[in-house]
């Protein structure tokens, strides 16, 4: 089961080393907040880049949600976990999904993509062949080919109306420089 804590934009690693220095071992398995990375082109070179993805958000991966949400309200060094609406687990959906976008590390990596051209039509369509995208290319309900962008379709944690996920194409190597911009 995943917990998840809003702690505030900007915050969240703070809040990950004070979560690991306060839960016993066997009531985090990992804890974290979700990265994905995106790719784009500039001066005719594929770039790739991070940003959070649920800004704000720590996610605990737990089989005690119970021992966390009691260990942390009890946490007298801060008031960010005095109220019950800043600790909520993820319902079976939300915690599927996000298991399928994720590695063990919390980022949502790059997926790559091969396009296909309908000669007659002109119609562009895509086979997601690795990543995050490959493993929920069901719910892909829009896809932007320039920016190298699939939207997905369905709910997200904290009612999120879409989530937008990277995709590099076929034979392309992002540049192996990553910054990362926090929105």
């Amino acid at each position: 089961m995943w917990c998840v804590v809003y702690a505030g934009e900007g915050k969240e690693q703070k809040t990950e080393e004070f979560i690991r220095g306060r839960l016993p071992k066997s009531a985090c398995s990992r804890c974290f907040h979700l990265v994905q990375r995106l790719a784009y082109r500039k001066h005719g070179k594929v770039m790739e880049t991070a940003r959070d993805c649920f800004p704000g958000y720590v996610f605990i991966e737990t089989n005690e949600p119970e021992t966390v949400q009691k260990v942390l309200k009890n946490t007298k060094e801060s008031l960010l976990f005095s109220d019950s609406s800043f600790i909520s687990s993820l319902d079976g959906e939300e915690e599927t999904l996000l298991e399928l976008l994720c590695n063990q590390s919390g980022e949502i990596e790059l997926s790559v993509a091969r396009v296909f051209v309908d000669t007659g039509s002109g119609g562009k369509e895509v086979k997601f062949l690795s990543g995050p995208l490959s493993r929920v290319a069901d719910r892909v309900v829009q896809v932007d080919f320039h920016k190298r962008c699939a939207r997905l379709g369905g709910r997200f944690p904290g009612e999120r109306a879409s989530l937008k996920l990277g995709f590099c194409y076929e034979g392309e190597e992002p540049d192996g420089s990553r910054e990362h911009v926090h929105k």
